[in-house]
């Protein structure tokens, strides 16, 4: 088995990508004319497709080595 990790510089750009990517649904979701209540029902349909946390999920720890 092989762990990876993102260095400071890779997390910075990945949280850079996913704040990038919610503007973006964010202006998508509202051009569309979404109201908040399906907006809610969405967000919920779509956590429902979150697996499972794995043992990185929670951040370093045992389980979860070179984080």
């Amino acid at each position: 088995m092989a762990y990876a990790a993102l260095t400071p510089v890779g997390l910075s750009a990945a949280a850079d990508a996913s704040s990038a990517l919610a503007e973006a649904l964010r202006r998508r979701v509202a051009a569309a004319g979404v109201g908040t209540d399906r907006f809610a029902a969405l967000a919920a349909d779509i956590a429902l497709l979150d697996p499972a946390p794995g043992p990185c999920t929670a951040g370093p720890g045992p389980d979860c080595p070179g984080v």
